[in-house]
């Protein structure tokens, strides 16, 4: 997790776009997406905000356990179930509860 964001954060980010390496991700976050859709088919966004909410998980995660003073996650051990809420504070007020 600590190396993750290493994987798209490189000089040859698009050729191994093109070869497939971020097949999956791409996958997750639009099946994500398509709930979204179907939650709320005006939102315009649907793509950014999965892309961003899980990006923030992966961040959240790590800066509590690393760089605490980054993040509102009272311990590591809680992590979980704060940045759920904190993503959920993000997501439902956009898409709707």
């Amino acid at each position: 997790m600590a190396e993750a964001f290493k994987t798209y954060l490189t000089h040859k980010v698009d050729q191994v776009n093109h070869e497939g390496f971020y097949r999956e991700y791409k996958g997750l976050c639009a099946d994500i997406a398509t709930v979204v859709q179907e939650i709320d088919p005006a939102y315009a966004f649907p793509h950014a905000l999965v892309s961003t909410l899980l990006e923030a998980a992966r961040k959240q995660l790590f800066f509590s356990q690393h760089l605490p003073s980054l993040t509102d996650v009272p311990t590591p051990e809680s992590a979980g179930k704060y940045i759920l809420g904190f993503l959920e504070s993000i997501a439902f007020p956009v898409v709707g509860n």
